[in-house]
């Protein structure tokens, strides 16, 4: 009986080994995202995407690939086909948080997330995965790339911003996007689920009249 059991177990496994390889690789897989294996920490992970073709970003900061970054946007400008991959690594710093939010918060730190960006001379694509996970957070199509740079200030931080932002939205600057945050209007929180800022760098920035390293 067991010999039974056994054989049709393995005739089982079989049927299912040759039904998957005939359907070829899960769709889901099926972008350059997944380079990166769940099971690398953030960290490695980091170090990975700044020695391969990734735009990369730590928080706000450029660390490399900025010319392939430059490059994507000047073949969209001119209508052509185009691809990028970019990486943002977050952490946190305890110091800007209060000491329960932070405990509450801090297993979720350091954080890469990597895209792909695709333009295909008409819309643009972006998959987002949070390199740890399995499946990709979001999968977006976007008809516009809109670009912007300029100053933020309010009582305590200034900065300069080069903004980058895929979007429903054609004339969207980085300021009108910061005054949309402030709305009650449901047309405006409309807007905003219809933006995605892809690419953010801040330069001079200082807190408090203070220059940051």
């Amino acid at each position: 009986m067991k010999l039974r059991v056994l054989s049709f177990l393995l005739v089982l496994i079989t049927l299912c080994t040759l039904m998957l390889a005939s359907c070829g690789k899960d769709p889901r897989f099926d972008t350059p995202l997944y380079e990166i294996p769940r099971r690398w920490s953030a960290e490695r992970a980091y170090e990975y995407v700044q020695k391969n073709d990734y735009v990369v970003l730590y928080q706000y900061k450029l660390i490399s690939g900025g010319e392939l970054w430059d490059a994507f946007y000047e073949k969209t400008r001119r209508g052509e086909p185009a691809e990028v991959l970019l990486a943002r690594y977050y952490t946190i710093d305890p110091a800007n948080y209060g000491e329960e939010y932070y405990e509450e918060i801090k297993h979720n730190y350091p954080v890469l997330y990597v895209s792909y960006l695709v333009y295909d001379g008409e819309t643009y694509t972006l998959q987002v995965r949070n390199s740890t996970r399995i499946y990709l957070d979001s999968e977006d199509t976007y008809p516009y790339l809109v670009h912007s740079v300029g100053q933020y200030k309010n009582s305590r931080v200034t900065y300069d911003f080069d903004w980058y932002a895929l979007t429903d939205i054609p004339n969207l600057t980085r300021e009108l996007y910061d005054q949309l945050h402030f709305s009650s209007d449901w047309e405006d929180v409309e807007k905003l689920r219809q933006t995605r800022p892809v690419y953010e760098t801040h330069a001079n920035r200082t807190v408090d009249g203070v220059p940051e390293d």
